[in-house]
């Protein structure tokens, strides 16, 4: 990467190959192309619906067609590219750049992380407008029923980020097991009742579990 590049390096290793690969496969829900830089509020779109759903890449300087225009100035586009993740999306979101050169014509291709930050939105358009999503090889406006999900699933991951390594371990189990009593927890991480009794109750608390009283059994699912 030159000095003075605006953007930070992509953190995949993306080469001449990886390139060809990503042509040669289309546009996804992971991959877009565009022949030119489009317009600021465009360029946020793409950005947002990726940081929104599962990251991806934005390779700029190739038509839909897949034929391979280039990129003129990089340098000058990955400028715009910062601007844009920084000051029209909000929070601003974490991009990545490399230049790379295919046939003699520079490639500049821009890498979305996807965000512990969600929803990200975009600036200047109508705030019912605003949230978009990846859906395929598009750029979708979210639904509020998605734009709950997206709010909720990020104050989740904050709030076991936090966790101690025995709640954390009850929540990966609790993802892949339908339920779990005070006493299956006890064994699973080999600790006391009282300790147990303890983490379940601040985990309900945060509404990570879910308790569940019956006159049978006492037990507790994924929240």
């Amino acid at each position: 990467m030159p000095d003075g590049f605006p953007l930070p390096p992509a953190k995949r290793r993306i080469g001449p190959s990886t390139i060809r690969r990503l042509i040669a496969g289309g546009e996804g829900a992971a991959v877009e192309f565009k022949a030119f830089p489009p317009t600021p509020t465009r360029f946020a779109k793409s950005f947002v619906a990726f940081a929104n759903t599962g990251g991806g890449v934005i390779v700029i300087g190739v038509h839909d067609n897949l034929e391979i225009a280039g990129v003129d100035d990089p340098d000058a586009v990955a400028g715009t590219v910062s601007q844009v993740a920084g000051f029209h999306c909000e929070p601003a979101v974490a991009v990545g750049g490399r230049v790379v050169v295919l046939g003699g014509k520079k490639i500049l291709v821009v890498e979305v992380s996807e965000s512990e930050a969600k929803p990200h939105r975009v600036l200047g358009v109508r705030s019912d407008k605003s949230v978009y999503v990846r859906v395929g090889a598009t750029n979708r406006i979210a639904s509020k029923s998605v734009v709950r999900s997206l709010r909720e699933g990020a104050t989740t991951r904050a709030a076991r980020g936090k966790l101690d390594p025995n709640a954390a371990r009850l929540i990966d189990y609790l993802e892949s097991h339908e339920r779990i009593t005070t006493a299956g927890f006890q064994r699973l991480v080999n600790i006391s009742k009282r300790r147990a009794s303890r983490i379940l109750v601040d985990l309900v608390r945060r509404g990570l579990v879910r308790e569940h009283r019956l006159e049978s059994e006492h037990y507790y699912t994924i929240g």
